[in-house]
């Protein structure tokens, strides 16, 4: 597959303090796609958390429902097949549990 029809998505928080879009440019950058920030501020968390029964149909309390909505929304903008991971964590050991 070509490099240009790979994108990367990408959601972050507009607070300063939790702001990591230039890490994940340059992660994007060196694996060569094309890379797509959205930023949210809590107003728009607030939006969406107000549609939460109608997005997921069902009582959810999926800790990433807002982010994985908001880049999900993203994607659909501009590609057609998606593959996404909340992995990170496990991978790196992001859980104490993992650490032993």
């Amino acid at each position: 597959m070509q490099a240009s029809l790979l994108t990367h998505f990408f959601i972050c928080f507009a607070s300063a303090k939790h702001d990591v879009s230039g890490a994940a440019a340059k992660v994007a950058a060196s694996l060569g796609l094309a890379n797509h920030v959205h930023i949210i501020d809590v107003a728009e968390a607030e939006r969406i958390q107000q549609r939460w029964p109608e997005l997921y149909e069902e009582p959810c309390g999926y800790h990433s429902g807002i982010p994985t909505y908001l880049v999900s929304n993203a994607a659909r903008e501009r590609v057609t097949v998606a593959l996404s991971a909340d992995g990170g964590d496990e991978l790196f050991c992001g859980y104490s549990g993992y650490a032993e």
